[in-house]
């Protein structure tokens, strides 16, 4: 089926899933909170179901979403970025 009226030639998301591709200052798939903090926003986007991304700093097309199945709480809102645990690793980066 053809698209009619739109750019099919123009890629608007990217999501990273693999850990063999790193990015600026060892950002990648598996990076604990604690190695990428220094990089990332404090600013604490709300998103829905349960997900958990911080935006990085000077860079707001990249988010770094990470893997919270221990720490379901963060993905409900209202937490602080020094409370974040360190041991929170990098499950997806989204470029948009």
């Amino acid at each position: 089926m053809k698209r009619i009226g739109k750019n099919t030639s123009i890629v608007k998301r990217i999501t990273v899933l693999s850990s063999d591709i790193v990015g600026m200052k060892g950002l990648k798939i598996g990076a604990k909170f604690i190695d990428v903090k220094s990089d990332l926003s404090q600013t604490i986007p709300s998103y829905p179901d349960g997900y958990f991304g911080l935006k990085v700093k000077n860079d707001n097309q990249v988010t770094c979403f990470f893997n919270i199945s221990n720490n379901q709480n963060l993905g409900v809102g209202n937490v602080k970025f020094e409370t974040i645990p360190e041991d929170i690793v990098v499950e997806q980066i989204l470029i948009e």
